[in-house]
């Protein structure tokens, strides 16, 4: 009968001790938890730079690069000497005829996590358009020089 109480002793012993271990465990757990989310998560921002190219006036992003990595972005610009700098953001068609035929620096995505990926832009200068014929002279406007500025002779009289 003791024997048998000792044993019933025991397996009461070891259930509140494995029953605590548990509880232990399980706070454990949930402590690790809530640390990977808070303390040891990694930022949520990202800071990329990139250095303008060429004579550096003009940076233009491609569509879409401001939002790679998130909804919220923020823009820091910055010149060496501390110079005025302006950041206009634009419909890529209306950015395209503000810049022009101007060099400028085209920032086409993230080459890693803290750089931007940059190429620089030589536009191309369109061709000059052909020379036309100058308009008449206002003392021109004559019923015998009617035809100023075609390649017909104007008609003599007889």
């Amino acid at each position: 009968m003791s024997s048998e109480r000792s044993n019933r002793k025991e397996q009461s012993v070891l259930r509140r001790l494995l029953g605590i271990l548990l509880i232990v465990l399980g706070l454990a757990a949930a402590g690790l938890g809530v640390a990977s989310a808070t303390v040891w998560r990694e930022s949520d921002s990202v800071v990329a730079s990139a250095a303008p190219q060429g004579d550096g006036t003009l940076v233009v992003t491609d569509p879409g690069v401001l939002e790679l990595i998130g909804p919220d972005v923020t823009v820091r610009a910055t010149v060496p000497d501390g110079g005025t700098v302006s950041v206009a953001i634009g419909r890529d068609i209306d950015v395209e005829g503000w810049v022009g035929i101007d060099h400028s620096t085209q920032v086409t995505g993230l080459s890693d996590w803290t750089t931007l990926a940059t190429s620089p832009v030589t536009p191309e200068i369109p061709a000059a358009p052909r020379a036309r014929r100058p308009p008449c002279p206002a003392s021109a406007q004559t019923p015998r020089a009617a035809t100023c500025g075609s390649r017909r002779r104007p008609a003599r009289a007889a």
